[in-house]
């Protein structure tokens, strides 16, 4: 991931939380719906896709797990890290954990 700058880096890791989300509102769906598939393949990818995520999350850190599932796999609430870091210490640890948590997909 070294040839992509950290703005770029940030723009996949929410690319990923988009289809994260969509993924889980659509096997949600089908649940709610009480099982019905209309789209049999559609539903599959959605799973993988999602088992994909978060077997990735569990090769991270738990500092990296915190901020990627909080930040990026779910829609934050503006100024969310605040409780916990300062605005430059989140900004630094983001950067780390969006490496770590692309470098666990791709492998």
């Amino acid at each position: 991931m070294e040839r992509y700058t950290t703005r770029q880096k940030k723009n996949i890791a929410d690319v990923i939380g988009f289809h994260y989300r969509k993924s889980l509102r659509q096997i949600e769906t089908i649940a709610s719906d009480g099982g019905i598939i209309s789209d049999q393949n559609a539903y599959e990818d959605a799973i993988r896709y999602v088992n994909t995520v978060d077997r990735a999350l569990k090769d991270c850190s738990n500092e990296t797990k915190f901020i990627i599932r909080n930040g990026i796999l779910i829609i934050p609430e503006p100024g969310w890290y605040e409780e916990v870091y300062s605005k430059n210490t989140f900004y630094r640890l983001r950067k780390k954990a969006i490496e770590e948590f692309l470098n666990c997909l791709k492998h």
